[in-house]
């Protein structure tokens, strides 16, 4: 919720354990359950807590690339193998072939190409005009 706050107490220990990214300003991303106590009050224990800039790196596993097969042709099969060349990292890598008229999809999983799914291999997908979803493949 970008427009409003929550107040949430901590346990002395959470606290200590959670201190050093508990700061004023920073955005967090906050897990844990909500639970009852006497049948009457309900309140949130929270069971892990992080920087919400590290949880892309931290909950992405795997990236699918859309390749339709109206746009396929080399010049995009050179693009997109540069691309995931400049973008080795510990992502597994999928690529689907789909033909938009008949409805047909070929998935295709690399066992050893890996990517740096980031920010930054998004945007070179979204230039070359290529769907994807992440934590699929």
């Amino acid at each position: 919720d970008m427009a409003g706050s929550y107040d949430f107490s901590l346990r002395r220990d959470d606290y200590n354990k959670y201190e050093h990214i508990i700061n004023l300003g920073e955005v967090l991303f906050l897990e844990g359950l909500f639970k009852t106590w006497n049948n009457d009050n309900a309140y949130f224990s929270i069971s892990n807590i992080q920087l919400l800039s590290s949880i892309g790196e931290d909950k992405t596993h795997s990236i699918m690339v859309y390749l339709p097969i109206s746009k396929l042709d080399q010049n995009l099969l050179d693009q997109l193998n540069e691309t995931i060349e400049e973008s080795k990292g510990k992502h597994k890598l999928g690529i689907t072939v789909f033909d938009v008229e008949t409805n047909h999809r070929l998935k295709l999983k690399s066992k050893s190409a890996h990517v740096q799914a980031d920010f930054a291999f998004i945007k070179k997908l979204k230039k070359m005009n290529l769907g994807y979803k992440v934590n699929e493949a």
